[in-house]
């Protein structure tokens, strides 16, 4: 493992799981060694659909370690960091934790809806499925996101609400459409997946998709009876 991580240039280390133990998979502790200066952050986070996923601390952390901020201790005691940062984000089997913690900060940090940060993570690991707890949180940050972000479209004022594609449903209900901040090629160097490579997996969230768009609609629909409270006393 330290051969991998040196040979690589990992200096931050994510990890996603709360049951990963060194050993319990049977190997030597020393392959479970990380090179001296590593810095590593626990999420702590179990792979239920109950599990909130907390995406503040998620994302300043990959963040941090990408601008070569230093947050938190190093794993042993070194005087610098890399500047050319690298995080490995990890979680038991890389399927649904770890995967949806980096789709999640490709969606905030680069105003990526979850269909195109889905892809670019998907493209390089084809075995990733959040649970469905996870895209559940998943679908409700693109909504907020879109919200917060997203800039008022005309094409989209001409779409009947309600639409049942989960790709654009987001944005044809906010009358926005969210504004990549590069390039998708910018953002990953693999060519870019057509739609249609999805199209069947995403059937499958389909019932996270409608619990995500009822508790967003329930969410604006209390704010919008609270500000009407204080606009009329």
């Amino acid at each position: 493992m330290i051969d991998i991580l040196q040979e690589l240039g990992i200096t931050h280390i994510l990890n996603c799981a709360l049951e990963f133990n060194q050993g319990s998979d049977g190997k030597p502790f020393v392959d479970y060694k990380v090179p001296d200066g590593v810095i590593i952050h626990h999420l702590n986070m179990i792979d239920e659909p109950g599990q909130p996923m907390n995406f503040e601390d998620s994302f300043k952390f990959i963040d941090d370690a990408l601008n070569g901020t230093k947050t938190t201790q190093l794993h042993s005691s070194c005087s610098a960091l890399n500047h050319q940062s690298k995080i490995f984000v990890h979680c038991y089997m890389g399927v649904s934790r770890s995967a949806s913690v980096v789709i999640e900060y490709l969606m905030e940090k680069y105003h990526l809806t979850l269909n195109q940060a889905y892809k670019i993570v998907y493209h390089q690991r084809s075995v990733i499925f959040p649970n469905f707890g996870f895209m559940k949180q998943l679908y409700l940050k693109e909504y907020e996101l879109v919200d917060q972000i997203g800039v008022e479209d005309q094409q989209l004022q001409k779409l009947p609400k309600n639409d049942n594609n989960q790709y654009m449903s987001k944005e044809i209900d906010l009358r926005k459409r969210i504004q990549p901040l590069n390039g998708i090629q910018e953002i990953s160097k693999l060519p870019e997946l057509n739609d249609r490579e999805l199209i069947q997996l995403f059937k499958v969230y389909q019932v996270p998709y409608n619990q995500a768009k009822d508790e967003w609609n329930q969410r604006r629909s209390v704010e919008d009876k609270e500000q009407k409270k204080t606009q009329y006393g």
